[in-house]
């Protein structure tokens, strides 16, 4: 998950001996939302009844990050306002 990445930029460990507490709390939690949300993490999972070049699959897609977009920066220090 692309999430996970911008947890890691802003919470992440610069050596090994900072906690990475927060990272992982974080992650897990956007990791569930996700599954609770969509019944799955796996892309191949969600996306299996669509034709891969099909515009309703990058439809499909596009909603799933229009509406995680927001619940990630809502968690992140000073993104709040992000707006579709």
């Amino acid at each position: 998950m692309a999430a996970v990445l911008l947890v890691g930029y802003y919470y992440g460990r610069t050596n090994n001996k900072e906690d990475e507490k927060k990272a992982n709390q974080l992650s897990a939690e956007l990791h569930d939302l996700f599954k609770r949300s969509f019944n799955s993490a796996c892309c191949r999972v969600l996306t299996r009844k669509y034709d891969f070049k099909s515009r309703e699959r990058k439809e499909f897609c596009a909603g799933i990050i229009e509406f995680f977009i927001p619940e990630l920066l809502s968690r992140l220090p000073g993104q709040t306002d992000y707006q579709i």
